[in-house]
């Protein structure tokens, strides 16, 4: 009975580590991963992404940076010159 539960719990776990299915990945598109780490845990997760998602997750990464430095700035939408 044990034996039972532990294979399927085994199970699981080891279906749950594949990352991205053939199907989500266009034929023609690259696929890049990278391990990341969440703030306040050391565990590394992989993601997996295509070259567009990876464009718009920097895009959207460089513009929370931009929005960062103009409320640091006190400008709150507009540009200091």
């Amino acid at each position: 009975m044990y034996k039972a539960i532990a294979l399927i719990v085994g199970t699981f776990f080891v279906g749950g580590c594949t990352s991205v299915n053939d199907d989500q990945v266009a034929s023609n598109d690259e696929l890049h991963c990278e391990y990341r780490t969440k703030v306040g845990s050391s565990i590394k997760k992989k993601i997996c992404m295509t070259t567009q998602q990876k464009k718009q997750d920097d895009l959207n990464n460089e513009n929370a940076k931009q929005a960062l430095r103009n409320t640091r700035n006190g400008s709150l939408g507009t540009e200091i010159n």
